[in-house]
């Protein structure tokens, strides 16, 4: 599956959360193999295409031999919400994409398109409904404090964030509140609506994330 070609980069900071427990799947995701690369790897290739700088927020010593900035979690054990907090403030930019390492099919002309989005503001999130990830109704705690995000289709680790978020998530962060979008009412948000993603990735492929062996499986059949 070919989404892009060329170069699009930018003076963005690309940031991939691998800190994530894989308790579905049952192994390390940022190492499962796809189309004869690791996922970190077929990530961090998507990202290189816009991003200036990769940062890789994991707590594994595995990672160190990536060609990236390895960063630990600032906060331990507050998820995704820590892992972002830390990778943005390790970022030398002013504006980061943040996505998950389970995301083998990232679109750089979509994540470039969220990031032309961002002059204005704070946080660029795509809200989608049927992205095909979504179909997996097996819910970790975790996932359980993310309910808000899921009922606006939001995707907050497939997102644009400025270094203007860190005060409100660092907030959050010590009040425990891990939810993705907590922070969101301190800061400007833009939304982008299923529309302006269909010019890009009809199919949503670029949101999945890929969770269990089952859509392992059914990732195989589009990977090249």
């Amino acid at each position: 599956m070919c989404l892009y070609d060329g170069d699009l980069r930018m003076n963005v900071s690309g940031i991939v959360l691998a800190g994530g427990a894989s308790r579905r799947m049952g192994r390390e995701k940022a190492w499962l193999e796809l189309g004869g690369k690791f996922f970190i790897e077929r990530v961090m290739d998507a990202l290189k295409k816009i991003c200036d700088e990769i940062i890789v927020v994991a707590n594994d010593e595995r990672f160190q031999k990536l060609d990236a900035q390895i960063v630990r979690d600032e906060f331990p054990n507050t998820g995704s919400l820590g892992g972002l907090y830390s990778g943005l403030n390790a970022a030398q930019n002013e504006l980061s994409i943040a996505v998950a390492c389970d995301m083998p099919f990232l679109n750089p002309r979509l994540l470039e398109f969220l990031v032309t989005q961002a002059t204005d503001y704070d946080v660029v999130i795509p809200s989608v409904h049927d992205a095909r990830h979504r179909r997996d109704e097996r819910k970790t705690e975790r996932d359980k404090k993310e309910d808000t995000a899921k009922k606006l289709n939001l995707h907050p680790l497939h997102a644009v964030y400025r270094k203007t978020c860190l005060p409100p998530l660092r907030e959050k962060i010590l009040q425990n509140d891990l939810r993705m979008i907590s922070f969101h009412d301190a800061v400007r948000v833009r939304i982008v609506e299923q529309a302006e993603i269909d010019k890009f990735d009809p199919q949503h492929v670029s949101l999945w994330n890929v969770n269990t062996p089952e859509e392992l499986e059914r990732a195989k059949t589009f990977a090249v």
